[in-house]
């Protein structure tokens, strides 16, 4: 495995090695886990849109529609307060990763700056493709005052 583009894969590494086949895939070890530990649909589709968000506009704005939803007390409070367009997307956009990812054994950093990495592209592609006139800024960065790793992302604009 290429180290640079992936973690240390242990478990899979295992199931690889046991199941003797010439290739065993990230694929194949996905079905087989899921037929151990099957998820309910709605897992899936949570999955699914944290990797490949819906985005919403309102005023102007580009929000993660699951975001908005969730946060629609707050979108309130900073328009009122005046806070610009881009410290409001900002805030309402913002993922902590680490909460993905509490129970887990193994080095959470780096699981988190992975995962990260992967939704930072995601966003990219899908924001390019849903406002290709528009351009984002999709941040992956690390609270230093608690250790959290943050995704967001916000509208770059000229004014």
């Amino acid at each position: 495995m290429d180290s640079k583009n992936r973690l240390d894969l242990i478990d899979y590494m295992q199931w690889k090695k046991e199941d003797g086949k010439s290739y065993f895939s990230l694929f194949d070890y996905l079905s087989v886990q899921f037929k151990r530990f099957p998820l309910p649909i709605d897992a899936w589709v949570a999955f699914s849109e944290i990797f490949v968000p819906q985005f919403i506009e309102s005023d102007g704005r580009i929000f993660i529609e699951e975001c908005f939803k969730e946060k629609q007390d707050d979108y309130n409070r900073y328009s009122k307060e005046g806070l610009s367009k881009k410290e409001i997307e900002f805030w309402i956009n913002i993922i902590c990763l680490d909460g993905l990812f509490y129970d887990l054994p193994g080095e959470t950093d780096k699981i988190s700056i992975f995962v990260g990495e992967k939704l930072k592209l995601s966003w990219e592609m899908k924001l390019k493709n849903d406002f290709p006139n528009r351009k984002f800024t999709v941040s992956l960065q690390k609270d230093d005052d608690v250790g959290d790793f943050l995704i967001t992302l916000f509208e770059v604009t000229d004014w």
